[in-house]
């Protein structure tokens, strides 16, 4: 089902952030720090837009017990 909380092209956008929480998470040695410093600080902009799409959404929804 599709709720229609943000853009498509949004959505790929973001699903390309698991990478990086790969990297993160397996703590990969041969990764360039400073490519991934500046990473984190694109994935944050990225996951405040996700936030915003989120919050726009619930405001669409009726008032609970309606």
């Amino acid at each position: 089902m599709d709720y229609r909380i943000y853009p498509k092209k949004f959505a790929d956008g973001i699903a390309l952030s698991a990478g990086l929480r790969n990297i993160i998470v397996h703590e990969y040695n041969d990764v360039e720090h400073q490519l991934l410093f500046h990473s984190i600080r694109e994935i944050l902009v990225i996951y405040e837009q996700y936030v915003n799409y989120v919050l726009k959404f619930l405001k669409r929804l009726p008032p609970e017990g309606h």
